[in-house]
């Protein structure tokens, strides 16, 4: 109580009164566990899974890694419960296409190479544009 005998909305043991105050149970809304809201992780997650698909079609032995990385970052942020699955979700998806379309290009490249039609598809592509590719590699 104050000097003027209220007790300014607390009880005898110190716990506020306010009827409108709706945390009062630790219930967050929609956050997570540590109650930011954030969930890196599962974005890491997704930026990882995103990069992995765009570089897919110019770098593909760097997207290999960051396909498996995106999908065991998803994993760990489903495993931890955090706030925004979807994220986690999207990375993991995007991550595990990225790497099988690496990994394909990575072995469709390899079988073209060994097996020389790769060199003969360079030479008449260059044929048809009047440039003797024969030439250039001596």
């Amino acid at each position: 109580m104050d000097n003027n005998g209220w007790n300014n909305g607390q009880n005898q043991y110190n716990q506020n009164q306010n009827p409108y105050e709706q945390n009062s149970y630790g219930q967050n809304g929609d956050r997570g566990r540590n109650g930011s809201g954030s969930s890196p992780m599962g974005i890491t997650s997704m930026v990882l899974g995103i990069l992995s698909l765009v570089l897919t079609c110019c770098c593909y032995l760097l997207s290999i890694p960051l396909g498996i990385s995106a999908v065991v970052f998803g994993i760990v942020s489903i495993r931890k419960n955090e706030a925004q699955r979807g994220f986690a979700i999207a990375g993991i998806v995007t991550g595990a296409l990225g790497f099988v379309l690496s990994v394909t290009l990575f072995i469709l490249a390899r079988y073209l190479i060994s097996t020389g039609i790769y060199g003969n598809m360079l030479n008449e592509f260059y044929h048809d544009l009047g440039i003797d590719y024969e030439h250039m590699l001596r």
